[in-house]
């Protein structure tokens, strides 16, 4: 069974188990930490650092973590937001893991993009985590003056140079417009989604909204803003599946008679900037923008897919649907169950398989990346039974004694194999154990 063999890792692996720091927000113990960069800037490689308290906790902090690889989770009972986060310089020996922190919430003094990615090398997991871009603000000179433009939102997030990233069951939204008003004569864009250059990127049951373009509220001569763009994609490989990805509509345009304006473009939902890049969509949805209103007439409408350069860009789509895996987004400790929430097609046999490692490879003839590597769970993947008529199967294993151990990630990945054959790969999910 599955929880004896992770009593066998557990054992063997605990005498390597990373140190735990823990943030609480107040720095009560000698051993917590008021704030979660002074814990990252103490944190070692292969160290977890903790968030801890209960409802929701806010940290007015743009977060940095450069040139080694911690994990970085919240704990039980509490939402955690953070102003920002920067990864950079991650070397290629490294692994990242950031589970259940949302970035650019409410709450939390906006910075431009929530999470900024660049240089990364190693191996990057970023699981159930919001992001949310900065929203345009009113132009105002010496920060009191309005002054004739206001500025369009920000994307959620821009990922530049990065050699294996995966996210799973994240969400991001572009920022806001600022809408036209009296005295301002420029149009406000939506902020994109995400934009994606250089890099390795893998998604799973994710969610990418952009914003809408501004409305024209004053009748000057004025177009309406662009929708945002909800996937941006320069020179990069590209892996999307059971994700949705939608743009924004194009602001309405102004009328002053006699001359009028027209409404702005709807954004793309993806729209591929390359020379050499690959797409590969399984399962996914993508909701083009609409063009705005007013004027001379509407703005054009966005696509689905906008190949600027179609010479050069590859899109593979794969006609198998999406099987979704979820684990518990907190850490887990001795005595705890474990939660495995598996979907997928009725008839479906489910197989787990895990390491301590991991690494993308996308294999074509399973329709999706293989995300593991070293040294694994098992000689064999561990078949967890038939998914019943309604496609989804639910299982609970006990977390074994923890003796030794401060915490350790595991990263499991779901697979499916049809009755009358087919194996198809599925997301994968980090674990986070904790002892004491």
């Amino acid at each position: 069974m599955l929880s004896r063999t992770l009593a066998l890792v557990i054992a063997c692996c605990s005498s390597a188990s990373a140190d735990v720091l823990i943030v609480d927000g107040t720095g009560a113990t000698p051993e917590s930490f008021m704030t979660i960069q002074s814990a990252i800037d103490s944190a070692q490689s292969g160290d977890t650092v903790l968030v801890t308290g209960s409802g929701t906790v806010v940290f007015d902090e743009e977060l940095v973590l450069t040139a080694k690889g911690i994990t970085l989770i919240a704990d039980n009972d509490v939402a955690v937001h953070a102003k920002s986060l920067e990864l950079a310089s991650i070397p290629i020996t490294e692994r990242t893991v950031l589970r259940g922190i949302d970035f650019g919430l409410p709450g939390a003094t906006p910075n431009n993009v929530a999470l900024n990615v660049f240089n990364a090398f190693g191996s990057i997991r970023i699981e159930n985590c919001d992001f949310y871009g900065r929203d345009g603000a009113a132009g105002l000179l010496n920060g009191t003056t309005p002054i004739e433009f206001g500025y369009s939102g920000y994307a959620a997030a821009e990922i530049l140079g990065c050699n294996d990233l995966v996210f799973h069951q994240c969400n991001f939204f572009g920022g806001q417009a600022d809408p036209l008003d009296a005295g301002q004569y420029y149009s406000c864009n939506g902020g994109d989604g995400l934009e994606i250059s250089f890099a390795t990127v893998s998604m799973s049951g994710c969610t990418v909204i952009a914003a809408h373009g501004a409305h024209i509220n004053v009748d000057i001569f004025q177009d309406g803003g662009d929708g945002g763009h909800g996937l941006i994609i320069r020179d990069s490989v590209i892996s999307l599946a059971g994700t949705v990805i939608e743009s924004g509509d194009g602001g309405d345009g102004a009328c002053d008679l006699p001359a009028c304006d027209v409404g702005g473009p709807g954004g793309d939902a993806i729209r591929l900037l390359d020379s050499a890049g690959v797409l590969r969509l399984r399962d996914v949805t993508t909701l083009a923008g609409v063009g705005g209103l007013d004027g001379d007439g509407g703005g054009f409408a966005g696509d689905g897919v906008e190949l600027r350069n179609p010479m050069g860009s590859l899109v593979l789509s794969y006609p198998s649907l999406f099987r979704d895996f979820t684990t518990a987004s907190s850490p887990l400790r001795a005595g705890d169950d474990l939660t495995l929430t598996l979907a997928g097609l009725a008839g479906d046999t489910i197989f787990v398989w895990g390491a301590l490692d991991t690494q993308s490879t996308f294999v074509p003839k399973f329709h999706g990346p293989y995300l593991l590597a070293g040294a694994t769970l098992g000689p064999t993947a561990f078949a967890l039974g038939t998914l019943p008529a309604d496609g989804a199967l639910e299982l609970d294993i006990a977390i074994p004694p923890l003796p030794g151990l401060d915490a350790l990630e595991l990263s499991l990945q779901m697979f499916t194999q049809r009755p009358g054959g087919g194996v198809f790969f599925g997301p994968g999910s980090t674990i986070v154990l904790l002892g004491g």
